[in-house]
């Protein structure tokens, strides 16, 4: 930031009969979205979301979702830096004169210079040289980019914890996922109408946000369309560990799912169950040298049991798997 602000910019030369840069200049703190309210906006309301919809995931231990705040704190923070620094750096590169560049100048003359020939920053009698250098950085939009990175990890982020793409068809998580995008919308509009950019600065600084934000968070959470992983983020970086602690146990215990069953698994096995209700004495028991000492050993099974199909017996042995593993956790 320090140098997006300081440095100064490759001006762009400019006519002075051109209208579109003739609009009226407004100070910062009268526009729509001033910084302060722009940093609650994509900082403070992302930061607010992480932590709630991740402590509101029961299904996960404290740990896992203490380091899921964590990652994804880190990851909105990271993306605001990259962000900024492509951002700034375009700005001074490219040095486009933003619509109130004129009035920012204060022209000495207005006349016409001669045919085919355009004006620079030498024209310019406005003391105030940060004044003129802001009204040559207009290309890309700042706000735009910075809004649209908060608001593309907050609904990356609770898209994953709320298993948006878990195909039941829930409007109100649909809602919740895409409620950021109208506010980073306004908020990158409301630079039009400050008379800060143009509409090519809004639509360049929108795609370089949701870019660096889509990039950012597959470094820290695995793509929300894996409902298994829901949401969480990547373990702990490996590298170092070892001077801290002994073992690897220690730094971190893999405990994410409490029943040690995915998503999917449990979803396939409740629907089993609804469409197949036996009883104890249904299910075919088998004796196993594995079996743990604490489980008592199956009954003897009669010799004029009647056979099923073979369909049948899979689906009758796969729940008896099922019944004797959740036995063994118990």
């Amino acid at each position: 930031m320090t140098y997006g602000y300081y440095a100064v910019p490759r001006y762009h030369e400019f006519s002075l009969q051109d209208d579109s840069i003739k609009y009226t200049y407004f100070p910062e703190i009268v526009t729509a979205v001033p910084i302060w309210f722009l940093v609650m906006l994509a900082v403070g309301l992302p930061c607010i979301a992480i932590v709630l919809t991740s402590i509101t995931s029961s299904e996960f231990p404290m740990r896992r979702r203490l380091w899921d705040i964590h990652c994804g704190i880190l990851c909105l923070l990271g993306s605001m830096a990259l962000d900024l620094m492509i951002i700034c750096t375009l700005k001074n590169v490219s040095g486009l004169p933003r619509p109130d560049m004129l009035e920012r100048c204060q022209p000495i003359s207005f006349e016409l210079p001669a045919p085919n020939q355009l004006s620079n920053v030498g024209i310019c009698s406005n003391p105030n040289f940060l004044l003129i250098n802001e009204g040559f950085r207009s290309f890309p939009s700042g706000h735009a980019s910075v809004v649209f990175v908060g608001a593309t990890i907050q609904a990356l982020f609770t898209a994953g914890k709320c298993r948006l793409f878990d195909g039941r068809s829930i409007s109100l998580k649909v809602l919740f996922v895409i409620s950021p995008f109208p506010i980073a919308t306004y908020v990158a509009c409301s630079r039009i109408s400050d008379n800060r950019h143009f509409i090519r600065d809004i639509i360049a600084g929108t795609l370089i946000g949701i870019s660096v934000a889509s990039f950012m968070y597959h470094q820290y959470f695995k793509a929300p369309f894996d409902l298994n992983n829901g949401g969480r983020a990547y373990h702990p970086r490996k590298i170092g560990v070892q001077f801290i602690y002994s073992r690897e146990e220690e730094f971190w215990i893999i405990d994410d799912a409490p029943d040690r069953e995915s998503f999917t698994t449990r979803t396939n096995n409740n629907k089993v169950n609804k469409k197949f209700t036996l009883s104890a004495t249904e299910l075919p028991l088998f004796s196993s040298p594995h079996r743990s000492h604490h489980v008592p050993a199956p009954p003897h099974v009669p010799n004029h049991v009647p056979t099923t199909s073979t369909n049948d017996d899979k689906i009758l042995l796969k729940l008896s798997n099922i019944k004797e593993k959740e036995k063994s956790r118990s």
